[in-house]
């Protein structure tokens, strides 16, 4: 495997790009990176919920051969070198079962997309409930019941 990055600072957050190119003549394998920037990193969000393949700072994926892959992402800490780095790379054996197209939360996440209402659903201020509660208007009220006696039925 082939790794090469590129970085730079803007507004207190450093941005990191990536490239993974498979040098391997045949088949697949799957690659785990790890930033080695401090503190968190912040992966790029489809409907709120990072990218499939993102844990903490460590991103899975896998490369085919003579292909590339290319990933980003952000961390408040400052620049290193280098900011990104292969923790782990081993060739992907398939075996076929019906698992391959498993969906997991995440993915059921990223397709129903935010729950968050809109802003313009939520009033921008709550009305006083403080006072004394609304009484009901008349036609609201059972016939012939007053509400301040039992019926038989409660007896």
């Amino acid at each position: 495997m082939k790794l090469s990055w590129t970085q730079r600072r803007e507004n207190g957050v450093t941005l990191v790009e990536a490239v993974i190119e498979s040098t391997a003549p045949t088949g697949e394998a799957a690659v785990t990176l790890r930033s080695t920037l401090s503190g968190p990193v912040w992966p790029p969000r489809s409907q709120g919920v990072p990218v499939a393949g993102w844990d903490g700072d460590r991103y899975e994926t896998t490369v085919e051969s003579g292909c590339q892959v290319a990933v980003g992402f952000a961390a408040p800490g400052e620049p290193c070198e280098p900011p990104v780095e292969i923790v782990e790379q081993e060739p992907v054996v398939r075996v076929d079962n019906d698992q391959d197209g498993a969906v997991d939360a995440a993915d059921v996440l990223r397709a129903l997309g935010d729950p968050t209402p809109p802003r313009r659903a939520i009033p921008a201020s709550v009305p006083d409930t403080s006072g004394a509660a609304p009484s009901l208007p008349e036609e609201w009220l059972p016939a012939g019941n007053d509400l301040g006696v039992e019926t038989e039925r409660e007896q």
